[in-house]
C-alpha cells in the first residue's frame, strides 16, 4: 500500500481533461435509464465532457484529488441526491440533480461520497458507485447512499464510477476494464463512520527529561514522576508541553544549569531547556502560563534536590530548586490546578520532605519571577466582593462617571463597547455576579490592552475609541444582565515582551453601581440554541453543529508587516508538521511579525484553527450530553465522543488558508462613529468573513510571485529525480530538519515527499523527516527508494529514475508497482507481471543494509529553510 501522501506542486501547461475512453457498459444500466456526472479535479478543473453509466469520471496515474462532483439521472421519473465528505468541512448538506456537491477554488479533496436516487420509481433501481481512493486504489461497489471512500485517514479520491441497474441486479467487479482491487467500499480508521475532525476535553501537562547515562526518557503527564529516585542521577535537560489545550497561551519556563547559571531565554511548548551531551546538572526552574491558560489554571511544580529530597510545592514562575549548593535535581513533578484552587498535597505516592520550594544562600537574590504574585497568594484576577481594600487613596475613583454596556457581536458573550467619560478606565472592572457559566470562577468585563490595527482610536495609549472603550470578557462567561462596578487599587496593566504577557493584578472591590447588558451567550450555547432539535440524538445535533463550524469558522491569520523583513528567515521555506498526516507545509513569513492585531479576527468567535475547532466540539458534546466520553481522535484535529457504546469523530478547521495577512492591507473599520462604514455597531458573523477573506486574497495574490520557488515549474527543475532538502521544522519558532523529496514514478507531474521509507541508508519517518537513530530493525516493513535505478518499465521504455518499493505485507515482500507501470492504480495481477528487478524479498532486503548511513546527515542537497535563497546547494 502506498502510505505517502502525494504532493503534487507543479501547474501543468498542457491539461489533459478527460483521460478515461468511454466504452458502453454491456448488460449492466438499466433500460431507458442513464446517470451523468462531472468532477471538477485538482489543476484541471471541471471535465469538459459528462461522464455515464459506468465510465470512469477524474484521473489515474497523476495523483489529482476530485474536489467537486454534480450528478444527474434521466428517464422513468427519477433524480438523484448525493453529499461528499470533504477536507476540512466534513460531510456537506445534501445536493441534488446536477448542482453541486465539494468546492471549488478552494484545494479541498473529496475524501467520501454517499447517492441516492429519487423520484416516483426510484425503489425500481439501484444505484452503484465505486470510487478510485488515494493508497487503496478501486474500492468495492458502494449503493443506495451507501458511504464510498475512507474516512480519518485524509487520502484523497482521484477518480469515481456511477451505474444505474434495475433493481436487485448484480454489478459485476469488471466495468469498462476497472477492477476494485480492494474488497470494502469503505475504509475508516478505528471503525468511525462519519468521521470529521475534532479535539479533546481536558488540557494535560506532559513534560519529559533528559537524565544523566539514561538519555531522554519517555514522555510523563500530569504529575507522574520525570527523572530518577535512588539513583544519584542528575537532571541535564526538560521539554514541557500542553495537549488537549482549551485556551490560548503558552507554558514558559526556564532552568537553572550548572556553570551557566539562569538561562536568558525563557524556552516554551516543548522546547529544550538545559544541556544535552555537557554533563551539566539542572539546580533549578521556573514554569509559567500566558494567555487565557494564566486566567483558567494555575501550574504548580516540585523538584527532588540532592541531598534535601522532594522540596515543597510552588507555582507560577517561582522557583523551584537550590541556588548556591551545586545541588542536582534528580526528578520534577508538574501539574495543573484550576486557578485559584487548592495546592496540590501527596500526588502519586510522593510527600515533600522540606516546606519550601527554593532554598538559596542568603547572599544570592531570588530570580525575578515575571508572574506578579506567583508563589504567593492569588496569581490573577480574585473576583472577591466586599474586600477592605480602601478607595480613597485611588485616583480615579470610577464611580464618579456614566457606563453603557453593549455587545459588540450579539449574541456573543466575549467583546463590549463600554461607553463612559471616564478618561481612566484602567481601574475598572465589571462582574456578572450571577452569570450561569461561572462554575466556581468569576465573570468579569475587563478593558482591553490589545492595540488593532482595524480601529480607530481618540487615543491609543489608553486604548479610547470615539465615546468609550473596548472591553474583553475575562475568567468565565457572562451571560448579560446586571453587572456589578468594581473599583481597583490600582491601574490594571499588561505589558508584552515578544509573545509573552506580564500583568499586574489590581484587588477589585465593589462599588454599589450597577450597569445593565443585554442577554448574551456563549459560542457553545449559540451553536447548541441554533444548530441542534431536542427531538434528534447526540450524534445527530453534533453532526449538525459540526457541519455549521465548516460553514462559518474561519482560520486564524498571522499579521505580518512587510516593512520588515524577517533577519533569521528572510526567504520562504519548506517546513515538517509535527502531526504526521500532514506532509511539508509552504510558510511565507518572510517578514517580521505585526505589533498589532486585527479585530476583524478577535471579534468574530469562531477564529479557530484545526486545534480550536476540536475544542468546540468537545465543549458542546459535554453540554449536550454531560456523561459522554471525549477523548483523543486519531490525528491531532480529530475528537472522538462516546455515548452508549458508539464512537465518532468531529472537529475541522476555519475556512482559509495559512498564508499571513500583510498589515498594509488592512483599514480602519472599528470607528465607533456609528457610520455607514463602521464595523463597530454593524457587525455580522459574514460581514466579518468576508473582509478577512478578502485580506487574505490580497495579500494571497500578492505572495504569488514567490510560490514557484517551492512549488511549480522551478522548484521541480532545482530537485530533479529526487534530493535532499534541509527545511524547517514547525514548532515554537522553527528548527532544522533534514527530508527527501523525489520524482519517482512518472505517476503524474510534481515531485512526492517521502513518509515512512529508506532513502541512501537513512529512514524518513512518518513526520517527512531523517530519523538519525533509526535501524532496519526498528522499521522493517518501511518502504524503500532506490535513487538512480536504470530499469525497462511497463511500456518498455529504458528509463533512469528513482525507484519506490512499497512493502505489501499480504505478500510479505517489496513490489515498485507505481514506478514500473507509472501510475498509481493496478490491477490484481499486476504484481505477478513485474519483472524481477522490480521486486524484493526480505532476505533481499537483509542484505541491501537499508540502515547503512543511520546517524550520518546527508552529504549534500538543497537548503529550504527559509534562512538563504530557496534551492542553495549544502554539504555536510
Amino acid at each position: 500500500m502506498n502510505k505517502r501522501r502525494v504532493w503534487a506542486l507543479v501547474l501543468s501547461i498542457v491539461m489533459v481533461l478527460s483521460v478515461f475512453a468511454y466504452v458502453p457498459v454491456q448488460n449492466v444500466e438499466a433500460a431507458g435509464v442513464s446517470v451523468q456526472y462531472k468532477s471538477h479535479v485538482q489543476t484541471f478543473g471541471w471535465e469538459s465532457a459528462w461522464k455515464r453509466d459506468g465510465e470512469a469520471s477524474g484521473t489515474s496515474g497523476k495523483a489529482k484529488r476530485l474536489e467537486g462532483i454534480r450528478i444527474t439521472v434521466s428517464g422513468d421519473n427519477l433524480g438523484v441526491r448525493y453529499t461528499t465528505h470533504c477536507q476540512t468541512y466534513g460531510w456537506l448538506p445534501w445536493v441534488s440533480n446536477g448542482e453541486m456537491s465539494g468546492t471549488q477554488g478552494e484545494a479541498k479533496r473529496l475524501e467520501a461520497i454517499k447517492i441516492e436516487l429519487t423520484g416516483a420509481n426510484a425503489q425500481n433501481y439501484d444505484i452503484y458507485y465505486r470510487v478510485h481512493a488515494q493508497s487503496y486504489g478501486w474500492l468495492a461497489w458502494a449503493k443506495n447512499g451507501q458511504a464510498a471512500g475512507t474516512a480519518g485517514l485524509a487520502k484523497r479520491l482521484e477518480a469515481i464510477q456511477i451505474v444505474v441497474v434495475a433493481r436487485g441486479t448484480t454489478v459485476q467487479n469488471n466495468v469498462n476494464g476497472i477492477v476494485s482491487r480492494y474488497g470494502r467500499n469503505y475504509v475508516s480508521l478505528n471503525g468511525a463512520s462519519d468521521v470529521n475532525v475534532g479535539g479533546r476535553e481536558t488540557t494535560n501537562i506532559t513534560y519529559r527529561t533528559h537524565v544523566q547515562s539514561y538519555g531522554w526518557q519517555g514522555w510523563k503527564n500530569n504529575g507522574v514522576m520525570a527523572g530518577t529516585s535512588g539513583r544519584a542521577k542528575r537532571l541535564e535537560g526538560i521539554e514541557i508541553k500542553l495537549t488537549n489545550q482549551q485556551y490560548t497561551g503558552n507554558i514558559v519556563y526556564r532552568t537553572h544549569v550548572q556553570s551557566y547559571g539562569w538561562e536568558s531565554r525563557w524556552r516554551m511548548n516543548g522546547e529544550m531547556s538545559g544541556t544535552s551531551g555537557q554533563a551539566k546538572r539542572l539546580e533549578a526552574i521556573q514554569i509559567y502560563l500566558t494567555g487565557e491558560l494564566a486566567n483558567h489554571y494555575d501550574v504548580y511544580y516540585r523538584v527532588h534536590a540532592q541531598s534535601y529530597g522532594w522540596l515543597g510545592w510552588t507555582r507560577n514562575g517561582a522557583a523551584a530548586g537550590t541556588a548556591g549548593y551545586a545541588k542536582r535535581l534528580e526528578a520534577i513533578q508538574i501539574v495543573l490546578v484550576q486557578k485559584n484552587g487548592a495546592a496540590p498535597g501527596n500526588v502519586a505516592g510522593i510527600v515533600s520532605t522540606v516546606g519550601t520550594g527554593f532554598v538559596n544562600r542568603p547572599e544570592i537574590a531570588l530570580p525575578e519571577n515575571p508572574v506578579s504574585n506567583g508563589s504567593t497568594g492569588s496569581n490573577g484576577t480574585s473576583g472577591s466582593t466586599g474586600s477592605t481594600g480602601s478607595t480613597g487613596a485611588n485616583k480615579n475613583d470610577v464611580t464618579r462617571y456614566s457606563y453603557e454596556i453593549v455587545p459588540l457581536l450579539e449574541p456573543f458573550n466575549e467583546y463590549f463597547y463600554v461607553k463612559t467619560n471616564n478618561p481612566d478606565v484602567s481601574y475598572v472592572r465589571f462582574e456578572d455576579k450571577n452569570s450561569k457559566y461561572k462554575a466556581g470562577k468569576g465573570a468579569y468585563l475587563i478593558p482591553t490592552t490589545r492595540r488593532f490595527f482595524d480601529v480607530k482610536y481618540e487615543n491609543k495609549e489608553t486604548g479610547r475609541v470615539k465615546g468609550g472603550y473596548i472591553f474583553e470578557m475575562s475568567e468565565s462567561g457572562s451571560d448579560g444582565g446586571a453587572y456589578t462596578l468594581q473599583q481597583a487599587d490600582r491601574a490594571y496593566k499588561v505589558t508584552y515582551s515578544g509573545n509573552v504577557s506580564y500583568s499586574t493584578m489590581p484587588v477589585y472591590t465593589d462599588t454599589p453601581v450597577q450597569v445593565s447588558c443585554k442577554s448574551v451567550e456563549s459560542l457553545t450555547d449559540y451553536l447548541i440554541n441554533n444548530y441542534t432539535d431536542k427531538s434528534k440524538g447526540l450524534f445527530d445535533n453534533l453532526q449538525s453543529v459540526n457541519s455549521a463550524l465548516g460553514r462559518l469558522s474561519v482560520y486564524p491569520k498571522n499579521i505580518v508587516d512587510t516593512s520588515k523583513p524577517d533577519p533569521n528567515r528572510p526567504y520562504p521555506l519548506l517546513a515538517t508538521s509535527p502531526y504526521p498526516e500532514l506532509s511539508l507545509n509552504e510558510h511565507y513569513s518572510m517578514w517580521q511579525s505585526a505589533d498589532e492585531m486585527m479585530f476583524l479576527e478577535y471579534l468574530h468567535p469562531m477564529v479557530l484553527s484545526s486545534v480550536g475547532v476540536p475544542g468546540v466540539m468537545a465543549n458542546v458534546a459535554k453540554a449536550l450530553q454531560p456523561d459522554c466520553t471525549v477523548s483523543s481522535g486519531s490525528a491531532h484535529y480529530l475528537v472522538d465522543v462516546t455515548w452508549n457504546g458508539t464512537t465518532k469523530s468531529y472537529g475541522g478547521a476555519g475556512n482559509g488558508n495559512t498564508d499571513p495577512v500583510m498589515s498594509k492591507y488592512i483599514e480602519s473599520l472599528f470607528t465607533f462613529d456609528g457610520g455607514a462604514n463602521d464595523y463597530a455597531f454593524s457587525s455580522s458573523l459574514d460581514k466579518l468573513e468576508r473582509k478577512i477573506h478578502q485580506y487574505e486574497k490580497q495579500s494571497t495574490d500578492e505572495l504569488q510571485t514567490y510560490r514557484n520557488q517551492l512549488s511549480g515549474d522551478e522548484f521541480e527543475k532545482k530537485i530533479g529525480a529526487g534530493n535532499w532538502l534541509k527545511v524547517a521544522a514547525e514548532g515554537w519558532g522553527y528548527g532544522t530538519a533534514y527530508t527527501y523529496v523525489s520524482a519517482y514514478t512518472g505517476v503524474g507531474n510534481g515531485v512526492h515527499h517521502m513518509e515512512d521509507v529508506w532513502v541512501d541508508g537513512r529512514y524518513v519517518n512518518k513526520n517527512n523527516c531523517i530519523d538519525l537513530k533509526a535501524t532496519y530493525a526498528q522499521h522493517p516493513t518501511s518502504d524503500i527508494l532506490v535513487r538512480n535505478k536504470t530499469f525497462t518499465n511497463a511500456s518498455g521504455k529504458t528509463v533512469t529514475q528513482d525507484v519506490l518499493y512499497e512493502y505489501d505485507a499480504q505478500r510479505g515482500g517489496w513490489y515498485a508497482v507505481q514506478s514500473y507501470y507509472g501510475r498509481n492504480w493496478w490491477h490484481s495481477d499486476s504484481y505477478d507481471k513485474l519483472p524481477a528487478d522490480m521486486k524484493l524479498s526480505k532476505e533481499q532486503v537483509a542484505n541491501m543494509r537499508v540502515d547503512s548511513n543511520a546517524g550520518k546527515l546527508p552529504e549534500n542537497g538543497l537548503i529550504y529553510d527559509g534562512t538563504v535563497a530557496p534551492g542553495t546547494p549544502f554539504f555536510n
